[in-house]
């Protein structure tokens, strides 16, 4: 079931923008080149999404309006995948997590881009819903 889940967040991923899901973490992503003009084309890019929170961790992955809730059952999620000629600014990924029991550790998501943290976000208690929750969003220019 959590590998079906897993096959399914990491279509979501991929979908919609030529993406390749990145077997070889240790490789380097290949830099902007000129194009015909001179301008810098938007390269290649390695995006992860990491999640991790208690055994009661639900979460949510978006991405260009699709998604898709998967329970972690106390182990966390962390996908890795490339993102050729889209500049990191146009990307449209979210992750948001919850869980109702946060003494059994902090919920957390992050995003990262070519290894640098974009966005991130921990909870260590319940907010007014009786809820931990975190939401990372890709910061978009358009």
């Amino acid at each position: 079931m959590k590998r079906a889940a897993t096959v399914m967040l990491a279509a979501i991923m991929i979908s919609g923008c030529g993406g390749d899901v990145d077997s070889d973490a240790d490789s380097t992503p290949p830099t902007a080149t000129p194009d015909a003009d001179g301008d810098e084309d938007a390269g290649s890019y390695t995006v992860r999404v990491s999640v991790s929170g208690p055994d009661d961790t639900i979460m949510v992955v978006e991405r260009d309006g699709q998604q898709s809730p998967v329970s972690l059952g106390g182990e966390p999620f962390d996908f890795e995948f490339t993102e050729d000629g889209t500049d990191p600014a146009e990307l449209d990924i979210a992750v948001f997590a919850k869980t109702e029991d946060p003494t059994g550790g902090p919920v957390r998501c992050a995003i990262s881009v070519d290894s640098e943290t974009i966005v991130e976000d921990s909870a260590t208690a319940a907010d007014g819903n009786g809820l931990a929750e975190v939401g990372c969003t890709m910061p978009r220019t358009t």
